[in-house]
């Protein structure tokens, strides 16, 4: 069915219906992909927050283990060093499973790299503690070596955890920074897509309003037309709603009237044939009743000298009875 055949108010509901369900569309299409955003941004950042947890975490089992390391190996009795010993090595386990779930986090090349000088800063460290152990020993100098190679090798390694804590903190920021700006681009692209909706049903609704008062202006020309006396045009359409109705119907009044006019000319014209007639006869009988006035007249003069001859008949046959007496 062609648009132009529906009814009014099916176009009308048609064009709220178009412009409300594009609205909703867009609308939803903008906040489906501000949340996806939303939710990717926060999973990043949770994921940052806990690769920084993890370093952090790491850096201070690390300084702990230092310093069980360094303990059990400045011990003077056996007793504290066996203790010393014994933390220290649960430390060291807890390190091991926090590198282990550290390195799975990291994504970056960036956080691989230095994963990768942490953990060749790390068999260093275990091979200094070999070293101090190799010392204690062998009765050596264990506080030398542990103050001149095996501290300032615990704060190298910190130093490198410290990079990768500042690292993580970076990519934190950057994420942030993106999550930003992507929900910036996302409300410039809603506001397009909003207005884009907007422009579309403006021209949607000047196109139905053209469609609504072409039918109508041409039937306020056509009334118009009739309203002057002027009952020689025609209008063809053929839509199928109720301004096609309207224009079918005033063509069919305009050839009722135009009809109902050449009836009533002819009434005219055999009416004033008839007068014509009606006139002509008039004039004769006019002339007929004069020619009769004339004659009656002469009639009339005609009955005065009888009358008057028989008075004189009258009077002279009295006297001549008198004079017979």
């Amino acid at each position: 069915m062609q648009f132009k055949n529906l009814s009014v108010a099916k176009k009308v509901w048609l064009l709220l219906l178009t412009v409300i369900t594009m609205m909703l569309l867009s609308g939803l299409g903008m906040t489906s992909y501000l949340k996806s955003v939303d939710q990717r941004v926060m999973n990043s950042v949770l994921d940052m927050e806990e690769r920084i947890r993890l370093v952090v975490q790491l850096r201070g089992n690390t300084q702990a283990t230092a310093s069980y390391l360094v303990a059990a190996n400045m011990a003077q009795d056996a007793t504290s060093m066996e203790f010393f010993n014994q933390q220290f090595k649960t430390a060291s386990m807890e390190a091991d499973a926090l590198l282990t779930e550290t390195n799975q986090r990291l994504q970056s090349a960036d956080g691989r790299a230095v994963m990768a000088r942490i953990n060749e800063q790390r068999q260093k460290l275990q091979q200094l503690t070999e070293q101090v152990a190799t010392e204690r020993r062998n009765d050596g100098d264990v506080g030398r070596l542990v103050q001149s190679e095996l501290v300032p090798a615990v704060q190298q390694y910190l130093g490198i955890l410290n990079e990768l804590v500042e690292l993580q903190q970076k990519i934190l920021k950057e994420a942030v920074a993106q999550g930003a700006k992507e929900n910036a681009v996302a409300m410039t692209i809603g506001g397009t897509t909003l207005a884009v909706v907007i422009a579309l049903g403006l021209l949607f609704s000047a196109w139905l309003v053209r469609q609504l008062t072409a039918p109508l202006a041409r039937a306020v020309e056509l009334a118009e037309t009739i309203a002057s006396g002027d009952l020689t045009k025609d209008v063809h359409d053929d839509r199928k709603d109720e301004l096609g109705q309207l224009l079918r119907s005033l063509n069919a009044m305009t050839q009722k009237l135009r009809s109902l006019v050449g009836e009533v000319r002819n009434g005219v014209d055999s009416v004033s044939s008839a007068a014509s007639q009606i006139a002509t006869g008039n004039q004769d009988l006019s002339a007929r009743t004069e020619q009769t006035a004339a004659n009656l007249e002469e009639t009339a003069a005609s009955m005065e000298e009888l009358t008057a001859t028989v008075t004189q008949s009258a009077d002279t046959a009295r006297q001549a009875n008198q004079l017979a007496a």
